[in-house]
């Protein structure tokens, strides 16, 4: 017999299938072999949830005393996943009893000496296992530990010089929360190289509090909110956890490239001072709340930013706004480089912002901005500002009680530029998307309500490229929507491509009672161009207006207003119960269709449902109706009115404006041609021998020559003359007579017609080349 093997513990995974387990070492009894069963191993903690397992009623062991090792046989499976550890437990007795003289018996001796060797092995395993001890290598004998009463309240512990084990006096730590958070939450590798150190350990990296925020109302947490946006921007999002009352802050903070900060629902941040240390927009240093510095940001949150402002008589009632308006004064505010190198990305989603000096958001040179499911009200001017941007997105926002304002002007969301020495930019005219300071482009504002900004505009643009205002709803204010030029150098420059669809645009309150607008007077939409460059593309479309306008001429408001279009299309909306003029055009061309007029407001006077100053171009006015369904069922006084002058290739067709008072007004025909539902005409008042040119009718079908001379006239051909088949009938209504000779390209019947007042010829263009007489009424007096 001998002992060849040195393993007394082993580890064997269970199958749920195998029974019989082995072990290659020797025991000499099945009692020296423990057996253990756990269901899961600890990851260097040890087993855990052992199963009782009992020799006999669980197991047998086989092959007891065999040098090559034995078997441990299981009743039952052991469960799949779990580990058996076996290791061998051998008594420390000795049961060899060798007698005086007797006969020298070697296995009797070596199973002694290998019972022996057994208990070594055990003792070596949990002495060099789990006690202390040197390496081999060390040659110093460790010195002897005093007697229990000396080393009574003294640790063990190694000499400094000596490196030898010796007692030692026991430090004590008190064990406090910040000990307990620092051991959970240590300072992290970006606070460190931020230079932060955080004040609270207890909290989370991120989290206000620890870096030293009080939501207790009193506290300064300045500083506080400061590092955390310093020290976490691209590692972790800033949280705001509600607290029992605000975070009290006193100054600007900066948030630096790729910060999120994150508020939870009631957290709030409130300024009670601002101070003028901020960059400078538009010349002058702002005071902003939380300045962006970088791209990459978000600041989002249920939360509030609340400024140091005193909110207005009547908030959310029509009026509302702060009692006092100071100039840059901004929750939060992004300025980037230039409009070359404009800061991207910026988002800013669910945050509550109000009483703030003159604005909620504002930004400049920025691009890729996307501000959506705000809450702005009561700030001084604007709720939403974006200078020269590029790809914004506004959406689902709600802004209201925009006052007191400055200058006479107060917007709820707008879109404009630095408009200093804008006409005198080299790319004004050449390349205006590339001036230092160019209008806004690819900006989609949608799906907002905007209300009680009744000193001035609720959705507001000066000067846009490509941009789309949708499905917004507007509420008392003295403008609703407006897409136009700009202002100051920039008032007779405007963008191109911008569309204003399926809006809403509602005169009084949003809970129906009148509106506070102190003007007496509103505009629904506004899309004027300038006299330099027009507003070019622009489409209105799908819009309901209510309830605005103005019945008298001055000052001139207008329900629809676009002055200086072009390639302007005004189709399918709706007007109820508003004043004055509904559709105003001056110099402008495109077209307007299907557009339906409901009842006008309480008063007729002054109502026209479309009112041409002037057309440019090319205009077309078709399938419109007026049809009083509702509110006072009171009808327009006039349908189409065209007082101006300067009329070009105007069609006017397959309207429904029976219902007015007087349908039609001023359109003598004159300068309507083609397929128009008015039959187009020319005044001839020339007197003598002369000829009548008709060449701005094209190819009207037909066409009404009057004539108005007072002395004697002679006409003697009708040139340019539109298809085969144009009918042209001379009325005379002068007082003299005007006589039609068979001569140039007339060919008449019975010679010569000599028309006296109201006297008819009726006339056809022949494939012949000839105006060919089709019937006469000679002296009709």
């Amino acid at each position: 017999m001998t002992v060849a093997a040195t393993i007394t513990a082993i580890q064997l995974p269970c199958n749920g299938v195998t029974t019989q387990f082995s072990f290659n070492n020797k025991i000499f009894q099945a009692s020296d072999l423990t057996v253990m069963l756990y269901d899961t191993f600890g990851n260097g903690h040890g087993f855990t949830n052992q199963a009782n397992v009992a020799l006999g009623l669980s197991y047998t062991v086989q092959n007891v005393d065999v040098d090559t090792g034995c078997i441990v046989v299981f009743n039952l499976a052991p469960t799949n996943g779990w580990t058996m550890d076996l290791r061998t437990s051998t008594p420390q007795t000795q049961s060899t009893s060798i007698k005086n003289q007797g006969a020298f018996l070697p296995e009797l001796h070596e199973e002694a000496f290998d019972r022996l060797t057994r208990v070594v092995q055990d003792l070596t395993r949990r002495t060099y296992l789990f006690g202390i001890h040197g390496p081999d290598t060390e040659t110093t004998q460790w010195p002897t530990l005093p007697l229990p009463a000396a080393r009574a309240g003294f640790g063990l512990v190694f000499d400094s010089t000596t490196g030898l084990p010796t007692i030692g006096a026991l430090t004590t730590v008190p064990v406090t929360a910040q000990l307990v958070g620092s051991l959970l939450y240590a300072q992290t590798s970006y606070e460190i190289a931020a230079g932060v150190t955080p004040a609270n350990y207890l909290y989370p990296p991120g989290w206000l509090p620890r870096y030293g925020g009080v939501a207790d109302g009193g506290t300064d947490c300045t500083t506080a909110l400061q590092n955390a946006l310093s020290a976490c921007a691209g590692a972790v999002a800033v949280y705001v956890p509600c607290g029992t009352n605000f975070y009290k802050i006193t100054a600007r903070v900066t948030a630096p490239a790729n910060a999120h900060l994150v508020l939870e629902e009631g957290a709030e941040l409130r300024w009670t001072a601002t101070t003028a240390n901020g960059t400078s927009l538009l010349g002058t240093p702002t005071r902003p709340g939380i300045e962006v510095m970088g791209s990459n940001v978000i600041l989002e949150g249920k939360g509030k930013l609340t400024g140091p402002g005193t909110v207005a008589a009547n908030s959310g009632a029509g009026g509302g706004g702060v009692t006092s308006f100071v100039g840059n004064e901004f929750a939060i505010l992004s300025i980037g480089p230039s409009a070359n190198s404009r800061r991207p990305r910026l988002t800013l989603r669910d945050l509550e912002i109000s009483l703030w000096g003159q604005g909620g958001i504002a930004t400049q040179f920025c691009q890729n901005i996307a501000i959506v499911g705000c809450w702005i009200h009561d700030v001084g001017y604007q709720g939403i500002v974006n200078l020269s941007a590029q790809g914004v997105r506004v959406h689902r926002n709600t802004v209201y009680g925009i006052a007191p304002g400055t200058a006479g002007n107060a917007y709820g969301i707008t879109h404009s530029h630095d408009s200093t020495n804008y006409s005198s930019d080299p790319n004004v005219t050449a390349a205006p998307r590339q001036t230092v300071n160019p209008f806004c482009i690819d900006v989609d504002v949608g799906f907002n309500e905007v209300r009680d900004v009744p000193l001035w505009t609720g959705i507001d643009f000066h000067g846009a490229y490509d941009s789309l205002v949708h499905h917004n709803r507007t509420y008392n204010c003295h403008r609703g929507i407006q897409v136009s030029s700009s202002s100051n150098a920039g008032l007779n420059y405007a963008g191109e491509n911008n569309a204003i669809v399926d809006n809403v645009v509602y005169g009084p309150q949003i809970n129906g009672n009148a509106t506070t607008d102190l003007a007496g007077f509103q505009a629904g939409i506004v899309v004027n161009g300038g006299s330099v460059l027009t507003h070019r593309g622009i489409t209105v479309r799908g819009n309901h207006i209510y309830a605005v306008g103005h019945a008298l001429v001055t000052p001139s408001v207008y329900v629809l207003e676009a002055s200086l279009c072009n390639d302007l299309v005004i189709a399918d909306n709706t007007f109820r119960a508003c004043l004055g003029r509904m559709i105003y055009m001056n110099n402008t061309s495109g077209s307007i269709h299907h557009n339906q007029f409901d009842s006008v407001g309480a008063s007729a006077t002054g109502s026209n449902l479309v009112y041409i100053d002037s057309n440019c171009g090319p205009l077309t006015i078709t399938g419109n109706i007026h049809q009083p369904l509702s509110g006072t069922l009171t009808v327009s006084n006039i349908g189409i009115n065209t007082p101006g002058s300067g009329y070009t290739r105007m069609v006017v067709a397959d309207n429904d404006f029976n219902a007015c008072t007087t349908p039609y007004t001023n359109i003598n025909g004159t300068f309507t041609r083609g397929l128009s539902t008015i039959t187009p005409q020319i005044t001839d008042s020339t007197t003598g021998s002369h000829t009548v040119d008709a060449a701005p009718l094209g190819n009207a079908p037909r066409f009404i020559l009057v004539g108005t001379q007072t002395l004697a006239a002679t006409l003697t051909s009708i040139l340019n003359p539109g298809n085969v088949g144009q009918e042209c009938v001379i009325v005379m209504t002068g007082s003299n007579t005007l006589t039609v000779n068979n001569s140039g390209n007339i060919r008449l019947q019975g010679g010569t017609a000599a028309l006296t007042n109201h006297s008819t010829l009726t006339l056809e263009w022949s494939s012949g080349g000839s105006w060919e007489e089709r019937s006469r009424t000679i002296g009709n007096t």
